[in-house]
């Protein structure tokens, strides 16, 4: 399997939520950030935390921050930042707010992702920010963002890049999609998180 970088997207504003959601705790007593960072080191020893703009910077051992200096530019900012302080050639991309993504399914994404520059899930809607991607898409992402093309749907349905998209049957292999890539926007949504986690019969 090909070596590559984590990087935790974990710069959201909160706004829906009213706190900081990353700090938020799962009924185990993990924050959600905590569960995202467990998942990037069973990938790998090299993490990347991508965090926005004038946010808190955190101090977490083993851990590269990635501040994104681009206000008001969403994941694509943090992505591009993240992406331009990498050594190696690719990245698995896993958001700071979904907490049941299985470690299995990030590692049969960089299984598939040799010669391609994204590989990612679509489950009946499309995941871009979970994936593989190739360090190759850089001068394209800052094309998109110089462009005030904004959206990470943009950058994957561009066609000079070579891009995989993993459907519901293989996503099935690793858990039921609309548990795999539940995210935690708003208070009601972490009770629903909360109930899911205690029916899990994997880990999280």
């Amino acid at each position: 399997m090909p070596q590559v970088t984590v990087i935790i997207l974990a710069g959201g504003r909160s706004s829906r939520m009213g706190v900081d959601k990353r700090f938020l705790l799962m009924p185990d007593g993990r924050s959600l950030l905590q569960i995202a960072l467990e998942k990037a080191r069973k990938i790998s020893t090299t993490v990347i935390l991508s965090v926005g703009f004038r946010e808190r910077l955190l101090n977490i051992q083993g851990v590269r921050i990635a501040q994104d200096d681009l206000s008001d530019h969403g994941p694509l900012g943090g992505l591009l930042v993240s992406l331009s302080k990498m050594t190696m050639g690719k990245a698995v991309v896993i958001p700071c707010d979904v907490p049941f993504l299985a470690v299995g399914l990030l590692n049969h994404l960089i299984q598939v992702s040799s010669d391609t520059d994204i590989v990612m899930p679509v489950t009946g809607r499309t995941q871009p920010l979970t994936g593989v991607y190739s360090k190759r898409v850089l001068p394209i992402l800052k094309e998109n963002i110089s462009r005030g093309v904004l959206s990470l749907h943009g950058l994957v349905q561009d066609k000079r890049l070579n891009v995989v998209r993993i459907g519901s049957e293989q996503v099935r292999k690793f858990g039921d999609p609309r548990v795999l890539f539940f995210n935690v926007n708003t208070q009601k949504d972490l009770g629903r998180a909360k109930q899911m986690a205690e029916k899990a019969v994997w880990e999280y």
